[in-house]
């Protein structure tokens, strides 16, 4: 099974022998559709209204509402509105920003619902911290790496780059060439463009990204993309997941592009994997 499904599993395993939980957090995330990043699928996040009551070792309880619960493949979880809440406030900030553009690229909810399912929760812990997550939010990052990538950047004190950005090919208008992230700086006489693309070892290998091609094709059809982006683009870099876990590797290259600096909003934190 992929980890999603494994993790699923495993909750609905303990469903059965605890059939009153409630799933919250990232664990209602991964079971509404809103989150799809594996970093986090360690432990399994029940709703509690008191405190920490159980004592299993891949098990946390959080203290939240309950009020309301829905049934998701085949397990106990709270609304969208009320997982993405408490996974904005309790969550690091990638892993957050990861869930909310997943809400927003699943239709689950709409930026303004979004919002306002923030906004309902006065007085509520951590509230303050959801809005800022909120206000990164991405629906056009493609995935939960995309989305952990983006949020390092900012992290990093560099301004938030712009998610799969298209270029029209001029040698064929039919090809559009799409970057994951894309910086359009304004400069005194022009506009200077840096592209950033995120790369994984799957493009080469994994058939459901290779249309049909062997890898030796998939590879000599992105060295000729990449020769028509540079005629595009004033700078087009690259960074694998790992690389861009390294915040010293990942500030030194987007230095050397030239990416602007910006006010750190929300502290950097080396260790992405989330603390419980």
């Amino acid at each position: 099974m992929e980890r999603r499904e494994q993790y699923l599993w495993t909750a609905r395993t303990l469903q059965v022998k605890h059939p009153e939980w409630v799933f919250c957090g990232f664990t209602a995330a991964v079971a509404h559709g809103m989150a799809n990043t594996e970093l986090a699928m360690g432990k399994l996040v029940v709703a509690s209204t008191t405190s920490n009551n159980q004592h299993l070792p891949n098990v946390i309880h959080h203290k939240t509402d309950i009020s309301k619960v829905r049934t998701v493949r085949g397990i106990r979880v709270t609304p969208v509105g009320r997982t993405l809440f408490d996974c904005l406030r309790w969550m690091q900030f990638p892993i957050a920003l990861a869930v909310a553009d997943g809400t927003l690229r699943s239709q689950l909810l709409t930026y303004n619902q979004a919002m306002q399912c923030i906004l309902d929760q006065k007085g509520s812990l951590g509230r303050e911290r959801a809005l800022e997550v909120l206000k990164f939010a991405d629906p056009k990052c493609e995935n939960g790496g995309e989305s952990i990538v983006r949020a390092l950047i900012i992290q990093s004190g560099f301004a938030a780059p712009q998610s799969q950005v298209e270029f029209v090919d001029d040698m064929d208008s039919r090809h559009i060439m799409r970057v994951d992230f894309c910086w359009k700086i304004q400069r005194p006489d022009r506009v200077r463009t840096v592209a950033l693309e995120l790369d994984g070892l799957c493009k080469y290998t994994d058939p459901r990204f290779m249309n049909g091609f062997d890898s030796e094709r998939v590879r000599s059809d992105e060295r000729l993309r990449e020769s028509r982006l540079l005629k595009q683009v004033d700078g087009l870099i690259r960074i694998s997941f790992k690389q861009a876990l390294d915040q010293d590797y990942l500030i030194q290259l987007l230095d050397s592009v030239r990416v602007p600096h910006v006010a750190g909003i929300i502290p950097y934190d080396r260790t992405i994997c989330t603390k419980w």
